[in-house]
Order: structure tokens, then sequence, then C-alpha cells
């Protein structure tokens, strides 16, 4: 009888092992899960892909108010202006190679 409860009380330890690692799999996939949704939905390029046009307006209105913000000669020297335009320039050619490659996708997709 002692041996009878001893391989059964054996078996359910193995039984709850099993349920233990299925319960960890399982988890472990969730949280990976949760991990790939997260990294993507706060990527930056993902978002780009998602909404092209938004992010190409975004950049050239930034651009514009960077651009707008070094048009006070009196109070910025010309180097800080120069930089301001620079930046301004930078963000709309950004914006405009972002929205290329992403209308080119877009046709490659669609040619497939």
């Amino acid at each position: 009888m002692a041996q009878n409860n001893t391989k059964t009380l054996h078996q359910r330890k193995m039984e709850l092992e099993a349920k233990l690692k299925t319960i960890e799999n399982e988890l472990d996939n969730t949280v990976d899960k949760v991990k790939t949704d997260v990294s993507s939905s706060l990527n930056p390029l993902q978002y780009i892909k998602r909404y092209p046009l938004p992010a190409f307006m975004t950049s050239i209105f930034i651009g514009y108010l960077i651009s707008k913000g070094g048009s006070d000669d009196k109070k910025k020297s010309e180097l800080s202006s120069t930089l301001w335009n620079e930046l301004s320039k930078m963000a709309v050619r950004k914006g405009v190679d972002l929205l290329s490659k992403q209308i080119d996708q877009i046709i490659e997709q669609r040619t497939e």
C-alpha cells in the first residue's frame, strides 16, 4: 500500500511538472508576443509605413518650424541661421526620401 501511494505521488508529481512546463512555455510565448507587438508599435518606421502621407506632412511641418525658428537675424548669428536652414532642408529631404521609398515599396508589391 505504501508503495502504491509512492507511485501515485510520483505520477502526480510528473503530471504537475508537465503542466508547469506547459504553462511556462505559454507564458514565454505570450511575453515574446507582447514584446514584439510593443516594439513594432513604438517603431517610428512602422508608423511611417502605415501612414506615409501624414508622416511626410509632419516632416515638412517640422522643417518649416525649424526654418522659421532661425529667421530672426537680429537675435541669432548668421551661423545659427544657416544651421536652422540646413536642419529644415534635411528634415524635408528625409521626409521626401521616406515617402519615395514607401511609394516604391507599394508599387513593387502591386507589380508582384
